[in-house]
């Protein structure tokens, strides 16, 4: 049986996995159909960042219907949570790059990468 905490913490990480994955797949889908890139790549990282609550929603999932925890080691659960951590980092500074100087986003993501990768 979950207490009060693990109610709560399971409802709104499947509320947020959800969402997320509904709104990525939304946001690809209408960007494809507008034939704009920069929505399409949005979307993508919205999808990706719905796997940040994949093991909660899925180990609340789990005691709901099994009664039993998810028995991965934690540093599993941490690698499986952020996986999709760099992809979303790098799709979401060629956005910003885009956006903020589009006559020169290459200069400005790779500019954005070194900074992310070796100065932060």
């Amino acid at each position: 049986m979950l207490a009060s905490e693990g109610w709560i913490n399971g409802i709104v990480a499947s509320v947020c996995f959800i969402f997320a994955f509904i709104l990525g797949i939304g946001i690809i889908y209408q960007g494809r159909k507008s034939g704009a890139k920069l929505l399409s790549y949005m979307g993508v990282s919205i999808f990706f960042s719905a796997f940040f609550w994949i093991i909660a929603c899925f180990d609340f999932f789990s005691i709901l219907f099994f009664g039993i925890n998810l028995t991965l080691p934690t540093h599993l659960m941490g690698i499986i949570t952020f996986f999709f951590s760099p992809l979303i980092t790098i799709i979401s500074m060629y956005i910003g790059g885009e956006l903020l100087i589009p006559e020169k986003k290459k200069l400005s993501f790779f500019y954005f990468l070194y900074w992310e990768l070796f100065l932060n």
